[in-house]
């Protein structure tokens, strides 16, 4: 809904720039998601071991607390550098990105101590209340003429929101977390286990955006806007297998390489590989009224990309879950292998980006090659105990 209206209004061209915009605060917010992925691997390690719920929440805190500093701040003092990278932005906008990444750092806190109980239900409405606020503000404020700023903007609404209703549930967090102290599989020291997660997460947040974040730097205006609204499509269905991903996280810390654990994985993979097909096929059949629906007739090329753009980065999203693995369980052998791989990436589309659909090509065979060589080297590191 949010996009349908938002990309009418300002046409292919400004959507582009809005596109770039977004997916470089989604890109920021990364850190974010770590974060709540290192609670919840220290809830998980330290409700193992009969820690104090009171030691957890004052260190994920403290870690929140700077992170939000961080996240927050940097984008504002570093906009005139990033603005001339992307070729788009401005400091107003710049400044909305970083309260929405200061608030969704305290947001990431709780859900990271939510996800340690599997309190899913409770991360799921949230969320869902989250979007809802987000668009409707978003809309409003791009149909009140702020354009790109008012989109963007709409996230410190959303995140606010989230963080608010989050906040009231906090004691449901404490009672869980006692009721399971002395379950689950103990791990070294909290601080060792959070910058182990952080190294390796890092650079699976760019993984995830960075085609879209470099397409105004590659393509022509209107290209790049039609190009990002096809993302738009495919990382929606990308969205959905990384539910699967939060939902399994706490089972991998827990048993690890297992056949519980193992299990787990599996079922992200299958999850994962049944969305990403059964999109293909109804985007091929079907994609011309959705793409309609969405965006209207100035993004007609988009009928042709998006459903080739679902199939390329379906190696991508199978990468995705095996990152979520080594996140889970994974150590600075794992995290220097991606950040290898990130650097490989960016290379690569790079040299592909003469055409979006070579493009697209560059995406799909660099995830192919390199997702099962991600797993090998997890496997052979961990399966027989070794950190």
């Amino acid at each position: 809904m949010f996009h349908a209206v938002v990309s009418r209004q300002l046409g292919p061209a400004v959507y582009a720039e809005f596109s770039v915009l977004y997916a470089l605060m989604i890109a920021l917010s990364r850190p974010v998601n770590i974060l709540s992925g290192a609670v919840t691997r220290v809830a998980v390690t330290g409700r193992a071991t009969g820690v104090d719920f009171k030691e957890i929440k004052d260190f994920s805190l403290r870690l929140g607390f700077f992170l939000a500093l961080a996240v927050g701040l940097g984008p504002v003092i570093l906009s005139p550098l990033i603005s001339g990278f992307l070729k788009a932005g401005n400091l107003p906008i710049f400044i909305s990105v970083g309260l929405s990444l200061f608030i969704w750092s305290f947001t990431g806190v709780l859900r990271g101590l939510f996800a340690s109980v599997e309190a899913f239900g409770v991360l799921s409405y949230t969320a869902a209340a989250e979007l809802f606020i987000r668009a409707v503000c978003g809309i409003g404020l791009v149909l009140w003429g702020l354009k790109v700023f008012g989109a963007i903007a709409s996230s410190v609404f959303g995140a606010s929101a989230v963080f608010f209703l989050l906040y009231a549930k906090r004691n449901y967090i404490i009672n869980a977390y006692n009721e399971r102290l002395g379950q689950g599989a103990p791990e070294s020291g909290f601080k060792n286990i959070t910058a182990k997660v952080f190294f390796i997460a890092l650079p699976v947040g760019f993984f995830l955006e960075l085609d879209v974040l470099l397409a105004k730097r590659f393509f022509m205006a209107e290209e790049a806007g039609i190009y990002a609204a096809a993302a738009l499509i495919g990382k929606g269905l990308l969205a959905f297998s990384m539910i699967a991903s939060a939902v399994v996280y706490p089972k991998l810390v827990e048993e690890r390489l297992n056949k519980k654990g193992v299990l787990a994985f599996l079922w992200g993979i299958g999850i994962t590989v049944i969305l990403f097909l059964s999109g293909y096929v109804f985007l091929k059949f079907f994609g011309k009224p959705v793409v309609g629906l969405l965006f209207g007739d100035k993004y007609h090329g988009v009928i042709e990309i998006v459903p080739v753009y679902a199939y390329s980065i379906i190696p991508l999203a199978i990468h995705l879950q095996i990152a979520n693995f080594k996140g889970a369980i994974g150590g600075w052998v794992e995290g220097a292998w991606l950040w290898l791989l990130l650097a490989g990436y960016y290379l690569s589309l790079t040299l592909f980006s003469s055409a979006v659909h070579s493009y697209l090509q560059a995406i799909f065979v660099f995830h192919t090659i390199t997702a099962p060589l991600s797993f090998i080297l997890l496997y052979f590191r961990h399966s027989k105990g070794r950190n």
